[in-house]
């Protein structure tokens, strides 16, 4: 596993630690970070909003997958909580609120970021838990909301590729949300140093 992460690490190089996330499908939509994701303030029965949180932050938390294989779908069953930190990661989260709105049936679509996906959080639990750490300043977040991660077997994400994640709501309890990790790019000094530092503690 810790080969494969410094291979996503050479697959990420780019010109800056920056990370975005660069194109959507489907129900996918990119927004800039509203001042509320709490319940019913930031809503839509039909597109999942894409939101770009944090970018080079040192994070020492749980994930509900690390490193998920591509090509495998995962439901609220398949996380298996790790802690990988601490490491650099830029952070992402997919909102779904239809909160007081009809949903006409499961939404779906692409994201794709500009770096490679290192981690997903997708339990309510983690995610409140990774809301300071990862969560955007500016933002409030559905703290202590029981049901704002996975609640259902149609809930599901797959990695097509290290950049790009396929997701599936089907939201019965109003909110679903999805926090993507991408690990920093190291054409920077700084953040490549750090990058370099983590592989070479690894491979030890």
């Amino acid at each position: 596993m810790r080969s494969v992460l410094c291979g996503i690490v050479a697959m990420a190089a780019g010109t800056s630690c920056l990370g975005a996330v660069v194109s959507v499908t489907g129900a996918g939509q990119i927004v800039a970070p509203p001042p509320s994701l709490a319940s019913g303030a930031f809503t839509s029965s039909t597109q999942v909003f894409a939101i770009n949180e944090k970018t080079n932050v040192l994070f020492n938390g749980w994930v509900d997958r690390y490193l998920p294989p591509v090509g495998v779908p995962m439901v609220l069953s398949s996380a298996m909580p790790f802690n990988p930190g601490p490491i650099r990661v830029n952070s992402h989260i997919l909102h779904f609120d239809n909160r007081f709105r009809p949903q006409a049936g499961p939404v779906t679509g692409t994201v794709t970021f500009d770096k490679a996906i290192v981690g997903v959080i997708f339990t309510a639990a983690r995610l409140n838990a990774s809301d300071a750490a990862l969560g955007n300043p500016g933002t409030v977040y559905p703290f202590g909301w029981a049901n704002r991660g996975f609640s259902s077997v149609i809930d599901t994400f797959t990695l097509l590729n290290p950049f790009t994640i396929r997701f599936t709501f089907a939201n019965s309890h109003e909110m679903d949300q999805l926090r993507v990790l991408t690990v920093p790019a190291p054409g920077v000094a700084a953040c490549g140093a750090g990058l370099i530092a983590f592989c070479g503690r690894r491979r030890r």
